[in-house]
């Protein structure tokens, strides 16, 4: 408060005046994303050896042979061999006609078709494959170089294949397959970092920590840092 002095009638007036600070902002251009903060790690999301498609239409994992069974009986069947590691573990579906089928070393897309009302199992796509750590031509070609487990997102509602692809050294990322026709976005680990652990926060948010420990926040289409984690063993 200022003290100010004014002649009124002939009388000096004091009376005081309340100065207004007014602060200065400034809007930084800062996109939402960049400034999000990494949630608490979770735990992976799992699939399950079958799928109920309807009332009465199972697709369902029969060591490396996906099935689809209507009414009980066996009516269609598709391969998903591995090379080695064991037998896939989960099938996923990704819509109404789409199921993923992850293994240890490969996973799969398959379409569930419909020829004059007969259900059948369609085509049938590998996911690409990613390396946990890069290796050379002969570790890949001889199946010496760890292969990276494709991951289901529930918050992506989609399958995340993530790590080396084979590249430079530093080209590490991930694939997110979802959607009606699987569309693939291809990310790039920002700072070349390797991709490992994967889950979903509780807000909806698929998380990945990178082998430094760094976090990122992943979507469909984007990668962003979003914090720091205790560096993977």
């Amino acid at each position: 408060m200022l003290p100010r002095m004014k002649i009124v009638n002939g009388y000096l007036i004091k009376f005081k005046v309340a100065t207004v600070v007014v602060p200065f902002c400034i809007a930084l251009a800062v996109p939402l994303a960049a400034v999000a903060r990494c949630p608490g790690m979770g735990a992976e999301q799992k699939g399950s050896l079958s799928v109920a498609v309807s009332e009465n239409v199972t697709v369902h994992l029969k060591d490396e042979v996906l099935v689809l069974e209507v009414n009980g009986v066996e009516t269609s069947i598709t391969s998903v061999k591995q090379e080695d590691n064991g037998p896939p573990t989960n099938v996923v579906a990704l819509s109404g006609n789409l199921f993923a089928v992850l293994g240890p070393q490969t996973s799969y897309l398959v379409r569930l078709t419909s020829d004059s009302g007969r259900l059948a199992l369609g085509s049938r796509d590998k996911l690409p494959t990613r390396y946990d750590i890069p290796c050379g031509l002969w570790a890949q070609t001889f199946g010496a170089c760890p292969v990276a487990q494709a991951t289901f997102s529930k918050a992506l509602h989609g399958i995340v294949v993530s790590g080396w692809s084979g590249g430079s050294p530093e080209d590490f990322g991930a694939i997110v397959f979802s959607g009606e026709n699987a569309g693939a976005h291809t990310l790039k680990s920002p700072d070349g970092a390797p991709l490992g652990y994967l889950w979903d926060d509780n807000a909806g948010h698929a998380v990945v920590r990178t082998q430094s420990g760094k976090g990122y926040l992943l979507s469909a289409s984007t990668l962003v840092q979003c914090g720091n984690y205790p560096p993977l063993e």
